[in-house]
Protein backbone atom coordinates (compact mmCIF):
# COMPACT_ATOMS: atom_id res chain seq x y z
CA UNK A 1 0.00 0.00 0.00
CA UNK A 2 1.07 3.37 -1.06
CA UNK A 3 2.13 5.46 2.24
CA UNK A 4 -0.10 8.06 3.42
CA UNK A 5 1.72 11.74 2.53
CA UNK A 6 2.18 14.35 5.51
CA UNK A 7 0.35 16.79 3.36
CA UNK A 8 -3.04 14.75 3.51
CA UNK A 9 -2.59 13.70 6.66
CA UNK A 10 -2.39 17.50 7.87
CA UNK A 11 -5.53 18.07 5.84
CA UNK A 12 -7.41 15.56 7.17
CA UNK A 13 -5.79 16.35 10.43
CA UNK A 14 -6.90 20.06 10.23
CA UNK A 15 -10.65 19.53 8.59
CA UNK A 16 -11.01 17.49 11.86
CA UNK A 17 -9.95 20.07 13.94
CA UNK A 18 -11.90 22.59 12.41
CA UNK A 19 -15.11 20.32 12.42
CA UNK A 20 -14.23 19.02 16.11
CA UNK A 21 -13.98 15.57 14.81
CA UNK A 22 -11.83 13.16 16.54
CA UNK A 23 -8.78 12.12 14.26
CA UNK A 24 -6.32 9.34 14.01
CA UNK A 25 -4.54 7.89 11.91
CA UNK A 26 -4.27 4.04 10.28
CA UNK A 27 -2.29 2.76 7.87
CA UNK A 28 -2.29 4.88 4.96
CA UNK A 29 -5.89 5.98 5.81
CA UNK A 30 -7.02 8.66 7.95
CA UNK A 31 -10.41 8.13 10.16
CA UNK A 32 -12.91 10.85 11.13
CA UNK A 33 -15.21 10.16 13.85
CA UNK A 34 -18.20 12.47 12.83
CA UNK A 35 -20.48 13.91 15.87
CA UNK A 36 -24.09 13.61 14.47
CA UNK A 37 -27.33 14.56 15.68
CA UNK A 38 -29.04 12.95 18.73
CA UNK A 39 -25.78 11.63 19.99
CA UNK A 40 -24.37 9.85 17.12
CA UNK A 41 -21.79 9.28 15.95
CA UNK A 42 -20.27 7.75 12.16
CA UNK A 43 -16.84 6.83 10.91
CA UNK A 44 -15.03 7.57 7.61
CA UNK A 45 -12.36 6.12 6.66
CA UNK A 46 -10.35 8.50 4.10
CA UNK A 47 -6.95 7.93 1.76
CA UNK A 48 -5.62 8.73 -1.47
CA UNK A 49 -5.77 7.54 -4.65
CA UNK A 50 -6.01 8.20 -8.62
CA UNK A 51 -8.39 8.09 -11.07
CA UNK A 52 -7.95 6.76 -14.70
CA UNK A 53 -6.35 9.57 -15.73
CA UNK A 54 -3.79 9.62 -13.14
CA UNK A 55 -5.43 12.41 -11.42
CA UNK A 56 -5.25 12.71 -7.32
CA UNK A 57 -8.14 11.82 -5.65
CA UNK A 58 -9.53 11.12 -2.32
CA UNK A 59 -11.64 8.64 -1.43
CA UNK A 60 -13.90 8.35 1.82
CA UNK A 61 -16.23 5.92 2.85
CA UNK A 62 -18.49 4.95 5.82
CA UNK A 63 -19.69 1.71 6.93
CA UNK A 64 -23.65 1.30 6.72
CA UNK A 65 -24.15 -2.09 7.42
CA UNK A 66 -23.27 -6.00 6.35
CA UNK A 67 -24.09 -6.22 2.52
CA UNK A 68 -26.26 -9.49 3.70
CA UNK A 69 -28.87 -7.51 5.99
CA UNK A 70 -29.41 -5.44 2.36
CA UNK A 71 -32.01 -6.08 -0.93
CA UNK A 72 -29.87 -5.21 -3.72
CA UNK A 73 -32.83 -3.03 -5.26
CA UNK A 74 -33.06 -0.79 -2.19
CA UNK A 75 -29.46 0.22 -2.70
CA UNK A 76 -30.28 1.07 -6.31
CA UNK A 77 -32.85 2.84 -5.14
CA UNK A 78 -30.98 4.83 -2.61
CA UNK A 79 -28.27 5.20 -5.14
CA UNK A 80 -30.96 6.88 -7.04
CA UNK A 81 -32.01 9.52 -4.88
CA UNK A 82 -28.71 10.71 -3.15
CA UNK A 83 -27.07 13.82 -4.01
CA UNK A 84 -23.57 12.96 -3.53
CA UNK A 85 -21.81 9.16 -3.12
CA UNK A 86 -23.05 5.84 -3.58
CA UNK A 87 -23.45 3.38 -1.72
CA UNK A 88 -21.19 0.27 -2.19
CA UNK A 89 -19.82 -2.59 -1.23
CA UNK A 90 -16.11 -3.54 0.13
CA UNK A 91 -15.78 -7.03 1.64
CA UNK A 92 -18.71 -7.93 3.50
CA UNK A 93 -19.75 -4.39 4.62
CA UNK A 94 -22.50 -1.97 2.82
CA UNK A 95 -20.79 1.63 2.63
CA UNK A 96 -21.44 4.91 1.61
CA UNK A 97 -18.72 6.00 -0.77
CA UNK A 98 -17.41 8.87 -1.91
CA UNK A 99 -14.61 10.34 -4.11
CA UNK A 100 -13.34 13.55 -5.68
CA UNK A 101 -10.93 15.13 -7.29
CA UNK A 102 -8.39 17.10 -5.50
CA UNK A 103 -5.22 18.68 -7.80
CA UNK A 104 -4.34 21.99 -8.18
CA UNK A 105 -6.32 23.80 -5.99
CA UNK A 106 -9.92 22.11 -7.05
CA UNK A 107 -11.44 21.96 -3.79
CA UNK A 108 -11.33 23.79 -0.10
CA UNK A 109 -10.38 21.96 3.37
CA UNK A 110 -14.33 23.45 4.07
CA UNK A 111 -15.81 21.94 0.76
CA UNK A 112 -14.18 18.41 1.54
CA UNK A 113 -15.24 18.66 5.12
CA UNK A 114 -19.01 19.01 3.80
CA UNK A 115 -18.61 16.68 1.51
CA UNK A 116 -17.44 14.00 4.53
CA UNK A 117 -20.33 15.57 7.05
CA UNK A 118 -23.12 14.76 4.11
CA UNK A 119 -21.46 10.96 3.41
CA UNK A 120 -21.23 10.52 7.32
CA UNK A 121 -25.11 11.53 7.66
CA UNK A 122 -26.21 9.58 4.39
CA UNK A 123 -24.66 6.78 6.09
CA UNK A 124 -25.92 7.27 9.27
CA UNK A 125 -29.33 7.71 7.94
CA UNK A 126 -29.26 4.18 5.80
CA UNK A 127 -28.11 2.16 8.86
CA UNK A 128 -30.84 3.78 10.94
CA UNK A 129 -33.03 2.02 8.24
CA UNK A 130 -31.66 -0.90 8.54
CA UNK A 131 -31.05 -1.96 12.48
CA UNK A 132 -33.55 0.66 13.86
CA UNK A 133 -31.85 3.14 16.80
CA UNK A 134 -28.84 0.92 17.58
CA UNK A 135 -25.82 3.43 16.79
CA UNK A 136 -23.34 0.54 15.47
CA UNK A 137 -20.69 2.38 13.19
Amino acid sequence: MAEMSATFEKLIGDIAKANSWEFKTDGDSCLLTVELKEGRKQQVRLTTGVDHMRNPTVLFYSKVGLLKDVEPERALRANAITSYGALAAIGDDLVMRGTTFVGQGSLSAKELGAMIRHIAIYADHMERELYGKEDRY
